[in-house]
């Protein structure tokens, strides 16, 4: 069968033969004419049929192997940021033999850039040769960020106003007695972007090959980058360019444990702390690893797990969970608080601020010599503001630890 392009070619010849005895008017063709036409409309009828089936055979093709869909957007799944970068950088590399990449960014030199390329010449072997196409990537754990209250705007800075304290109260009053005064005091709080970026420098030959572009970009740079802003967001300390992170913010509570049986008291004093400080119910633990660890394999005075055992739940009753939620709260178990901390919160108490969304560029030209010596640079950045409106709603807790030697 033929390839799709050379069936529209065919198509196309055909289309233009059959407009041109169309136009002579049925009466005014002769015998021949006639049965010539008749043979077009079959013979645009099967060609239209074939192009059909030879498209939907390497699309699937395509999908199988980790292409787009021909002509159009892959239905099989939504392209992610990193195929998107692909198809942008795609249009402007030649199919010619002697491919080569073009400059497709505004020069930005910079001599006191110190950055190197993360690849050497022999890293290149594999993607020119037959190799198995599946990515082996390191280790990726959740983000913490969904937690949060996402909201998108274009302003460079957010003010809200805070009720920080009242003085008076109100009170019983006898006939033409003087009523009692209240005072409200409020404050301003104005939180500011940030920006939060990387980049990583790449041989021209590696950003050609499709499936190392988009993992780079999409499985770790923005994995990366998620992971540093995670940081700004829970302990940036606000100075410089630094975010005032979530465990630096005046107003968040406290709590510690006295010791490691009382850890899981703690976390449940923290629950009640928000409730009576705000009104609000806590939503979500983050918690280290080990310290979970540490709650999920302590066991009663009969040797039995509180969390339930290996194989079913404490004393037999129900089936076993995976990572069970601490007081019926959802947990995090994540790095991305230290062995010995713990934050809960009730997450809507906070806002994550997103300006313009994460930023993808590539330039050959970022500095001098990178045109000549096919370098490229990926660039990637977001800005971020964090708004704690209410930030009683969350509670450093500081865990015990085992005592050990």
């Amino acid at each position: 069968m033929l390839k799709s392009a050379e069936i529209r070619q065919a198509i196309s010849n055909k289309e233009t033969r059959y407009k041109e005895l169309q136009a002579k008017k049925i009466e005014n063709l002769d015998d021949e004419e006639k049965t010539e036409l008749q043979e077009l409309v079959t013979e645009l009828q099967q060609l239209i049929n074939d192009l059909d089936t030879e498209e939907t055979m390497e699309n699937v093709t395509r999908a199988m192997t980790g292409g787009k869909k021909l002509g159009g957007e892959n239905k099989m799944k939504p392209k992610n940021l990193g195929e998107q970068v692909w198809d942008k950088l795609e249009n402007q590399i030649t199919a010619e033999k002697g491919d080569k990449v073009r400059a497709f960014a505004k020069i930005v030199k910079n001599e006191a850039d110190t950055h190197t390329t993360t690849d050497t010449p022999n890293q290149i072997l594999p993607f020119t040769t037959e190799w198995d196409r599946t990515i082996v990537r390191a280790y990726r754990r959740p983000s913490i960020l969904s937690l949060f209250n996402r909201v998108k705007t274009e302003r460079e800075a957010v003010s809200y106003i805070v009720e920080v304290g009242k003085q008076g109260a109100p009170a019983t009053v006898a006939e033409k007695g003087q009523k009692p005064l209240i005072q409200y005091s409020w404050g301003s709080v104005t939180d500011t972007f940030k920006k939060i970026a990387c980049v990583a420098r790449v041989t021209t030959e590696m950003i050609k090959f499709r499936e190392f572009l988009v993992n780079e970009i999409e499985n770790r740079m923005v994995y990366d980058l998620e992971m540093a802003i995670e940081q700004q967001v829970l302990f940036g300390n606000g100075t410089g360019s630094n975010l005032l992170g979530l465990a630096n913010r005046t107003g968040v509570q406290t709590e510690t444990s006295a010791n490691v049986v009382d850890n899981a008291d703690a976390l449940f004093r923290a629950k009640t702390k928000i409730q009576n400080a705000t009104g609000m119910v806590a939503d979500g633990i983050v918690i280290n690893p080990k310290d979970y660890e540490a709650l999920r394999l302590s066991k009663d005075g009969n040797g039995q797990y509180f969390g339930g055992g290996f194989f079913q739940n404490q004393y037999g009753n129900g089936g076993i969970m995976n990572e069970p939620p601490i007081w019926g709260t959802f947990t995090m178990v994540s790095e991305a608080v230290p062995v010995g901390q713990a934050i809960v919160g009730a997450w809507s108490g906070a806002t994550l601020y997103d300006d313009g969304g994460l930023i993808v560029e590539i330039s050959d030209s970022a500095r001098d010599g990178d045109f000549e010596n096919n370098i490229s640079t990926i660039r990637a950045e977001e800005f971020k503001l964090l708004a704690v409106r209410q930030p009683a709603a969350f509670v450093k807790v500081t865990l015990a630890q085992p005592v050990t030697g």
